[in-house]
């Protein structure tokens, strides 16, 4: 459930208003509610910056495993089962 100590505004106030919503932002989070329950979070600039969400995406997360380095082919042996003829 949403935090009660945080300010909540269900999806029409956020949009009637968005400017006093954004500028709340900039000082403490805000949850956005839809139906009653926590739907999205919205956060000043400063703090997504200070959080480290604008140093890379998931999908940079990602192109960064190099799982060549990590898994190891398997053997002829495991491969090839042995046939009786």
């Amino acid at each position: 459930m949403a935090d009660p100590l945080l300010p909540t505004w269900n999806t029409h106030e956020a949009k009637e208003n968005l400017s006093k919503l954004l500028a709340e932002a900039q000082h403490k989070e805000q949850i956005i509610l839809r139906y009653g329950k926590p739907f999205a979070v919205v956060i000043g600039y400063d703090e997504y910056v200070t959080r480290g969400a604008g140093a890379g995406s998931a999908w940079d997360v990602v192109k960064g495993i190099h799982l060549e380095e990590t898994l190891e082919p398997p053997k002829r042996s495991e491969l090839m089962r042995e046939i009786e003829l």
